[in-house]
């Protein structure tokens, strides 16, 4: 009986132990089933998140542009002297339009504003020529990019970087470039002896994504 009973209680003993490590083996799958999930789940939170800074910063830039491009579709017109070549009135326009445009860093404020109300913080913004250029009565008007970059916050979730934040940075470039232009012209001489003619422009600029 003393065997017996011996036996009985290291039966015992190893059913406890083996009960215990069986609950330590579930915990430990629990804790990486756990983890496992938060970690596929944060991966998809980046992706989203990361979509969202792109499209906020895409209508930032393309806002900025948007303004320069309404600025620059207007007419421009001078009555000169008979014999000024046309291209002397578009390098006007472009002195006093085109590049205040630029050097203004126009369209910043409605940049900022879009990119916001997208969830996103605009960081830089910076407007400058590009290397195409359209030739308007032999004077170059030249190309505008709008660039843009932001951030937005990420917060992550699940055990061991739960509560954490991150910056999700995106960038963009939005191009402004001519659609196209009229021009007329006719006499506006105040008096035979002052022959002058009068010169009519009007420039219509479109705006695209490019990056």
């Amino acid at each position: 009986m003393d065997a017996l009973g011996t036996a009985l209680e290291r039966g015992w003993r190893w059913i406890r132990a083996d009960r215990g490590a069986s609950t330590l083996s579930l915990l430990a799958l629990g804790f990486l089933l756990l983890l496992g999930s938060a970690v596929l789940f944060n991966f998809a939170l980046i992706g989203y998140i990361r979509h969202r800074a792109v499209t906020a910063l895409d209508a930032g830039a393309m806002a900025g542009a948007e303004e320069i491009a309404r600025y620059l579709s207007t007419t421009w017109e001078l009555c000169v002297p008979a014999g000024t070549p046309p291209s002397t009135v578009v390098a006007l326009y472009d002195q006093n339009r085109v590049r205040w445009a630029v050097w203004g860093q126009m369209g910043a404020g409605a940049a900022m504003q879009y990119a916001s109300m997208n969830g996103s913080q605009l960081t830089r913004y910076r407007v400058s020529f590009g290397s195409e250029f359209w030739t308007v009565h032999g004077h170059p008007l030249r190309q505008i990019l709008v660039d843009a970059g932001g951030q937005r916050t990420l917060s992550l979730v699940g055990p061991v970087v739960g509560g954490q934040t991150r910056q999700m940075g995106a960038q963009a470039t939005a191009e402004v470039y001519l659609r196209r232009w009229r021009f007329q012209s006719w006499d506006c001489s105040p008096n035979p002896e002052t022959p002058m003619v009068y010169y009519w422009f009007q420039f219509d600029w479109g705006i695209r994504l490019v990056r």
